[in-house]
């Protein structure tokens, strides 16, 4: 039984990564900043120009790379291999989001999206990555044998 469950959290943490990625990919949600350029104003990502218009890419190609890491994940039944996929992933997801992206900050420009902008695509994807994360770190730390 205690195998069981650990697979079952395993198959549910990359679910929910599926799930995200297919909103951030999906969604046409739009991404913008608050007092970024004056007080009190709100612009969208769409009507500024330069490096940090490209910045909602980024996170499409966080997205595609969880895409690509979906089956290796749903196919590995032991911890060793699926701890191996899940720190690459999530080293390569937080390379693109730290060093890529021109905003502020990834956070602030996420919660901007999200309240400001009614983004809730990408509120999904954080949903999605969160719950990943900690179904993920539940199936590689914690022993269900007793």
């Amino acid at each position: 039984m205690s195998m069981v469950t650990s697979q079952i959290l395993r198959v549910l943490a990359v679910i929910f990564l599926l799930i995200a990625s297919v909103c951030v990919i999906g969604g046409n949600g739009s991404f913008c900043l608050y007092e970024y350029v004056g007080q009190n104003t709100v612009w969208s990502l769409d009507q500024l120009n330069g490096g940090i218009s490209k910045d909602p890419s980024i996170f499409g190609m966080s997205a595609m790379t969880a895409l690509i890491f979906f089956i290796p994940l749903l196919l590995s039944y032991h911890r060793g291999w699926y701890l191996l996929f899940f720190v690459v992933l999530v080293l390569l997801q937080t390379i693109f989001l730290s060093t890529m992206i021109d905003s502020p900050s990834v956070l602030g420009l996420v919660y901007d999206s999200i309240v400001y902008c009614q983004n809730y695509w990408l509120l999904a994807w954080v949903i999605g990555e969160s719950l990943f994360l900690i179904l993920s770190l539940v199936f590689i730390f914690y022993e269900f044998e007793h």
